[in-house]
Formats: structure tokens, sequence, C-alpha cells
């Protein structure tokens, strides 16, 4: 399946967010202090829509697969011997 391409004003716009490490067409960077705050969220209990709302990005621009690859890499990061890391 392709992967959904961004318009270049939700490029624009997710460039803005403060959690954002990076955006192009086609793929996002988080910062660590969103991961954190994602974690921490996702522990309480909220979703990850949920989540994502409350710290400024639009789900139905990310999409489900977006949304759920996010989950995956939040999780993943958590547990591994190097924590939360940003790459862009």
């Amino acid at each position: 399946m392709a992967r959904k391409m961004f318009a270049q004003e939700q490029v624009r716009v997710m460039a803005e967010n403060p959690y954002m490490l990076h955006v192009s067409t086609t793929q996002i960077t988080f910062t660590n202090a969103f991961k954190e705050e994602f974690w921490r969220r996702y522990q309480e209990g909220d979703t990850p829509r949920t989540i994502m709302c409350d710290l400024g990005y639009d789900p139905e621009v990310l999409g489900r697969n977006r949304l759920s690859g996010i989950q995956n890499v939040v999780c993943n990061q958590v547990v591994s011997a190097k924590g939360f890391q940003e790459r862009p």
C-alpha cells in the first residue's frame, strides 16, 4: 500500500507544532518531549487519537496507519535500552 503524502499546507501547519522535530510530505519525526508526553498520557488510558488531538495534531491528516505507527514507535522506544531517540 502506498504511503499517504501530506500536502504542503499540512506540512507547514505540522512544522509549526513545537513537538515536531522534522516533517516532509512523506515523513514525520517527533521530539522526545512529544514521546514522553504521549507515553504518559497513554499510560493514563488516553487513546492515541485523543493524545494527538490534545497535542495539536489532526488525526484525520495523519491517518490510521500513522497513528498506529506512532503508538508502536513510542511503546518500542520506551522499553528499549536506549530509550526515546530523536532521529530526523
